[in-house]
C-alpha cells in the first residue's frame, strides 16, 4: 500500500499576512481618529459646563453683594497682560472672592492650545463677560449657540479665519461689547 505524502505545509503566505497586518493598522488608525474626536468633543462639553458653574456661582455672589467681583482688566488663571499667575480661589483667585464660598474652586483649562488661552473674566461690577479664550475644539461656534461671542469667534472677525480658535462666552448684556 503505497501512502500519498503531501508535499505543500498549510500556513499563511507571507503576503497574507501583510494584508491582514495592513487591514489592522488601517482599522486602528480609524479608529484612534474617531477617538481622538470624541476626547475633543468631552473636553468642549466640559468647558460649557464649567463657564455654567461660574456663571451661577457669579450670579450667587450678585443676588448677596448687590454687584458682581469686579476686575480692572481682563483676568484669568495666567493673566493674558502680565504674565502672572493668579490662584484659583480666595481673594487672589482670577475671579475674587468667588471661590471657595460660591464655588468649591475656578476651573483651569484642560488642554492648552496656545499662548493666552484659557478662562478669563472681565466685570466692572453691573455687568461681567466670562470666556473660555480660543480653546474650542469643535469650531466654529455658530451665532445661533448661547455660547457664541461675537467678538472672538473666526466666522465673524476679519481677517482671522479657521486659523484660530474659537471661543465659549458667557456675559451679561451690557457686557457683549467687550
Amino acid at each position: 500500500m503505497m501512502y500519498k505524502i503531501n508535499s505543500k505545509k498549510k500556513g499563511f503566505t507571507l503576503i497574507e499576512l501583510l494584508v491582514v497586518v495592513a487591514i489592522i493598522s488601517l482599522l486602528s488608525s480609524v479608529v484612534m481618529a474617531s477617538l481622538n474626536s470624541a476626547r475633543a468633543a468631552a473636553r468642549d462639553v466640559h468647558r460649557r459646563t464649567s463657564l455654567k458653574q461660574v456663571a451661577t456661582a457669579l450670579e450667587l455672589y450678585y443676588n448677596t453683594n448687590n454687584s458682581y467681583p469686579i476686575t480692572t482688566t481682563w483676568f484669568g488663571p495666567l493673566s493674558m497682560h502680565n504674565k502672572i499667575y493668579v490662584q484659583p480661589s480666595g481673594p487672589l483667585g482670577w475671579i475674587p472672592d468667588l471661590a471657595p464660598t460660591y464655588i468649591a474652586q475656578l476651573p483651569t483649562e484642560l488642554k492648552s492650545l496656545g499662548e493666552d488661552t484659557g478662562y478669563y473674566y472681565n466685570s466692572n461690577g453691573t455687568d461681567f463677560k466670562l470666556l473660555n479664550f480660543q480653546t474650542v475644539e469643535k469650531c466654529p461656534v455658530l451665532p445661533s449657540d448661547s455660547m457664541y461671542d461675537p467678538h472672538r469667534n473666526p466666522s465673524t472677525a476679519p481677517g482671522w479665519g479657521e486659523l484660530i480658535p474659537c471661543t465659549f462666552a458667557i456675559y451679561t448684556p451690557g457686557a457683549a461689547g467687550w
